[in-house]
């Protein structure tokens, strides 16, 4: 475990928007995160590679410096799993992002085994959902709410837009997107199903 830094991420105000900067600032408060995400890992569970490979790609792609920056940010992002009061994290992906080669084999078979060993943490839930779950492996946006321990302060959401991440912030969308991902969470494999699968892929790479 290790002690969290706070407010770490103004070092990287040249490199962050505004929006990010509010989700992370969100995030080091929050005491647990539901994360689905379409068609690649959820960011807090993927290895440098493979979030490099992310932010360097598509409508977002980032030039080489700020790219740097950000892979890095994303990782101190991940150190909220290993606090001396760690981050309940629970993330949901569909198969899809099993299946799409991001970065090469050897990216991907990195990527597989770290799941696996992310999944060993106690506060880490990591669930696939598979093609044959039909309507609910075809859900389009990814999106991630964040929850407090004090239940005075209202829980937050973003959906992944092309442009980036859009807040949500209505009592009405939070409801929405917290009833969502128990739907995806019950179509998805068990853990131990989604670990095996996993193993699985590792090994066909």
């Amino acid at each position: 475990m290790q002690k969290r830094i706070r407010h770490w991420w103004q070092e990287f105000a040249n490199d962050v928007n505004a929006t990010l900067a509010e989700v992370i600032a969100l995030e080091d408060d929050a005491a647990e995160a539901l994360e689905y995400q379409p068609n690649v890992i959820p960011g807090l569970l993927q290895t440098r590679d493979y979030a490099s490979a992310i932010i360097t790609t598509g409508f977002n792609a980032y030039g080489p410096d700020q790219a740097e920056a950000l892979v890095t940010v994303r990782e101190m992002r991940q150190r909220l799993l290993r606090d001396d009061e760690p981050l309940r994290y629970h993330a949901i992906a569909t198969e899809a992002a099993l299946r799409f080669d991001v970065g090469g084999p050897a990216v991907m078979r990195e990527q597989m085994r770290h799941l696996n060993g992310e999944m060993a943490l106690p506060n880490v839930t990591f669930q696939i959902v598979p093609f044959s779950a039909g309507r609910m492996a075809a859900q389009a946006a990814g999106f991630a709410i964040l929850k407090f321990e004090d239940t005075h302060d209202p829980d937050a959401a973003w959906m992944e837009g092309v442009g980036g991440m859009i807040p949500r912030d209505s009592e009405r969308e939070i409801r929405l997107y917290n009833r969502l991902f128990a739907e995806i969470a019950s179509a998805a494999l068990s853990p131990d199903e989604t670990a095996a699968l996993l193993r699985e892929r590792a090994e066909s790479l």
